[in-house]
């Protein structure tokens, strides 16, 4: 039987790093255990056995805090211990209301966590298609004062996955700079929505596949186009599959 194993992301410079390189070999190997077995909000349900047994060395309490107290803490007396920027690292800014984020968020609660979170973590922050709507009742209102009668047609999914990207990036979606971009870049952008449209079976997901993406390669400092989200939509598929294990 073939067993289903999550993927998370891991900072392989780690390995050039002046603390991980002074960490004798098994508080390496416990640290890569540690972010591997850790839930969704880097909490793990403390088991040194367990993690002696894995790593093939001991691991102690007293190892912990000494070679990793500047990462973890310990919670209720000891019986969890959380990775203090394991959040931030796979997540980046994480939302409420955004489906992907729900595990993350109720761990975090649970273990009295959510408050710690950075100020601009705890406001989380509506999602596209939350904004989208915004501007569509915006728009609305201003057909209906200036053109009476007239009605607005409904976006295309494609259409909608590309006016999710313009917001994404901060990209006017009305007036004449709007439509200015469409002439120039609709057609390319539409190619790759579609594409995403196809890969996760509807505009919605495909909306939350390339804002995950996007702000994935953001928190790592990186620009990502839109066909770089399609390109590496791999990536968005792994994580919805290491949330549910």
């Amino acid at each position: 039987m073939e067993i289903k194993m999550g993927k998370r992301f891991t900072a392989t410079e780690k390995w050039g790093d002046p603390w991980f390189r002074k960490m004798p070999p098994e508080m390496k190997a416990f640290w890569v255990f540690l972010t591997d077995n850790c839930d969704a909000a880097g909490v793990w349900n403390v088991d040194y056995d367990l993690a002696t047994f894995m790593v093939g060395a001991e691991i102690t309490e007293e190892m912990v805090s000494k070679w990793l107290e500047d990462r973890v803490q310990f919670l209720k007396e000891g019986r969890y211990l959380h990775v203090k920027k394991f959040v931030d690292f796979q997540y980046g800014e994480i939302k409420e209301g955004y489906n992907p984020h729900v595990p993350v968020i109720k761990s975090l609660k649970r273990h009295g966590l959510f408050s710690t979170l950075d100020e601009p973590l705890l406001k989380g922050s509506r999602t596209l298609m939350d904004k989208d709507k915004d501007k569509d009742k915006e728009k609305d209102k201003d057909v209906k004062q200036q053109n009476g009668q007239n009605e607005k047609r409904d976006p295309t999914p494609v259409q909608r996955v590309v006016k999710a990207w313009k917001i994404l990036n901060d990209i006017p979606v009305q007036g004449e700079e709007s439509r200015t971009w469409d002439k120039v870049h609709f057609a390319r952008h539409s190619r790759s929505a579609k594409s995403l449209i196809d890969l996760f079976g509807g505009w919605e997901p495909a909306v939350d596949a390339m804002e995950y993406l996007y702000m994935h390669f953001k928190t790592k400092h990186l620009t990502a186009t839109i066909e770089t989200i399609v390109k590496h939509s791999d990536l968005y598929r792994e994580y919805l599959a290491g949330r549910q294990l």
